[in-house]
């Protein structure tokens, strides 16, 4: 049996669980940052928990959560927030590696590198007809019924309409190729920047 029901803060360690076997471009990232169970979570979802919890909600099973939709309803807000009151505590938490420049990082470090020197960079085009910010994550093995992924959208995109929304993007890596055609699959657009590309990252986004 199915639900689909609001964010409760005891759901944050499940939610984070269902990110870090879904950010390997849709698979099982376990392997990838051994170690460190937060790291993902952190980086992907934490900020939408922390700051905009009343966008949230997720899809049970049987009690079992097994896949979340994450939104910010004025994405322009949400990263001012994110700036002032989400990164400086990321930062806190996971220093920069003592590494000399020549050596390589681990995937781990990586990312923890890419924290201390992250900047927002959106393309004010793309706000323009999407002021909302999205991020869905559904484990594999449930992925694939399409009428779940719809019904859990649908829940979030109405609940977004109703606060005066008329769009939603998500950032997608350019990499991501199982990423791309989920949300292609369910409505989602590339978003066309003209000159205002940015590195590694696409946008998608969907108006209703």
């Amino acid at each position: 049996m199915f639900l689909i029901r609001p964010y409760l803060n005891s759901d944050k360690s499940a939610i984070y669980d269902v990110c870090l076997k879904t950010c390997d471009d849709g698979l099982d990232g376990t392997d990838v940052f051994p170690g460190q169970p937060e790291l993902i979570g952190d980086k992907l979802v934490g900020s939408f928990l922390t700051l905009n919890p009343e966008f949230c909600f997720v899809l049970e099973e049987d009690d079992r959560v097994c896949g979340y939709a994450l939104a910010a309803l004025d994405a322009k807000q949400f990263y001012n927030k994110f700036d002032i009151a989400y990164m400086p505590e990321l930062l806190a938490k996971y220093p920069l590696p003592a590494k000399d420049a020549q050596e390589m990082l681990l995937p781990a470090e990586e990312v923890i590198a890419g924290f201390h020197r992250y900047k927002v960079d959106v393309p004010e085009v793309v706000y323009k007809h999407h002021p909302s910010l999205i991020r869905i994550g559904i484990l594999p093995s449930f992925s694939s019924d399409p009428s779940l992924v719809k019904k859990l959208l649908s829940c979030t995109l109405s609940a977004l309409k109703a606060n005066g929304s008329f769009g939603v993007y998500c950032e997608i890596h350019v990499g991501d190729k199982r990423l791309m055609d989920f949300y292609s699959k369910v409505g989602f657009l590339e978003i066309s920047l003209g000159t205002n590309t940015i590195e590694d990252v696409l946008f998608f986004g969907r108006t209703f």
